[in-house]
């Protein structure tokens, strides 16, 4: 029994310390909590406002009915309780953007020496096309980004990093290992050896279970990837991150190193192939506090005659996202001057026609392939017995679906 005894008494103190830690590093609740609170709830009314104007995509309509991973089957059981519908669909990538905004908020306060800058960084957060996208859309991957600002929390608030944890998601996910490459990294720089082994002994086993797919022809992706990561940042914001980064990697930041590990996999990975860009970028947006503190950094050595400069950079990098924030979630508006589809197409369409069909009393219906997913989705099953098809020009349509006054789509129904 004594060779158990030390064993045992590690796993009872274990948790003790936490507790012990977690007390030593709480704070009380202050107005900065509170505008916190407000910033939430602003997001939140804007992200359940795009929720029911969009519709399930085809990719998401086909893998919520077959794709055998958790995630899809907590939401297939979700909708079985609250039915089929966005905001059931939806609500786990809600409730982890509430906590990737939670963990941010929390990273920040411990890292900035003035309370309200952490602010800067939610409203950046919240204002960041991304990272809306992330919480409108349902990924199997969205979690893992979660995790990393987990993972940055506990070594920004606790000084200590979650081996046994880190371990555990090297086997249960793919795209653990841009956090287990930059992990290693700093801790390599750190010359904490013995960590930096444990997370690239677990980085090769994240490898062997789930490798890197770099089969086929060659192709260059390097553009396209580009082009998506200025959409995810907004082309001036990211042009300064990546200097943020820099900076940041020279003072030892380990958010840095996490984000930086993000942003080389996707351009180092994209020069060969086509990246899984939903599982490897949006762990760089750990980076966030990084790059404001850098700005206010930059900007706080100077008298106040000399911040002129910063301000209008500040007020362009901010206009800039708002501007592409407003055109990327108000493309319906885009309409007005073409009715050919936007960028954004395949996120409408689906649950107006379902509405439609409805009013026609038509409960199933054979549809277009890239429809039919999605109009199981909201209800309308396949069918033989009526069938959907584009109408052609001139021909009388007994469904239309028009934005901004324009005719988008037009349906003919055929009964066999």
């Amino acid at each position: 029994m004594l060779q158990f005894s030390n064993p045992l008494k590690i796993i009872f103190l274990y948790p003790k310390l936490w507790i012990h830690l977690t007390k030593k590093t709480s704070r009380k609740f202050d107005s900065i909590d509170a505008l916190f609170g407000i910033i939430i709830l602003g997001i939140y009314t804007f992200l359940i406002f795009m929720i029911q104007e969009t519709s399930i995509s085809e990719r998401e309509a086909k893998n919520f009915f077959e794709n055998p991973d958790f995630l899809y089957v907590f939401a297939r059981w979700l909708c079985s309780i609250f039915g089929q519908n966005d905001i059931a669909l939806k609500s786990p990538m809600l409730a982890l953007h509430f906590i990737n905004l939670s963990l941010l908020y929390g990273i920040c306060r411990r890292i900035f020496r003035k309370k309200q800058d952490s602010l800067y960084v939610i409203i950046i957060y919240g204002l960041l096309p991304g990272a809306n996208f992330s919480a409108l859309i349902f990924s199997q991957s969205a979690w893992i980004a979660s995790f990393s600002l987990f993972v940055g929390y506990i070594y920004t608030r606790y000084k200590k990093f979650p081996l046994v944890l880190i371990a555990l998601v090297s086997m249960l996910d793919s795209g653990a290992f841009v956090l287990l490459l930059g992990a290693g990294s700093f801790f390599f720089i750190r010359k904490d050896f013995k960590t930096a082994l444990t997370c690239l002994a677990c980085l090769g086993i994240n490898l062997y279970l789930y490798g890197i797919d770099i089969g086929g022809r060659p192709q260059a992706y390097f553009l396209e990837t580009l082009g998506q990561i200025a959409m995810l940042y907004s082309p001036i914001l990211f042009i300064y991150y990546i200097y943020s980064i820099y900076w940041g990697l020279h003072r030892a930041s380990f958010l840095s190193y996490i984000a930086a590990s993000s942003l080389l996999c996707c351009f180092l990975l994209s020069f060969r192939q086509n990246i899984d860009f939903y599982t490897l970028i949006p762990q760089s947006l750990i980076g966030l506090p990084v790059m404001v503190q850098c700005f206010l950094n930059d900007l706080r050595i100077h008298l106040k005659p000399f911040r002129k400069p910063y301000y209008f950079f500040a007020a362009c990098a901010l206009l800039a996202l708002i501007l592409q924030s407003s055109i990327t979630f108000g493309n319906k508006l885009t309409y007005i001057f073409s009715s050919r589809p936007n960028f954004a197409s395949s996120y409408y369409f689906s649950k107006e026609i379902a509405k439609a069909l409805k009013t026609h009393g038509i409960t199933a219906i054979s549809a277009p392939a890239n429809l039919q997913y999605q109009l199981r989705f909201y209800g309308i099953p396949k069918s033989p017995h009526f069938f959907l098809t584009l109408a052609k020009e001139n021909s009388k349509a007994d469904i239309t679906i028009s934005y901004a006054k324009r005719e988008i789509h037009r349906f003919k129904i055929t009964k066999k």
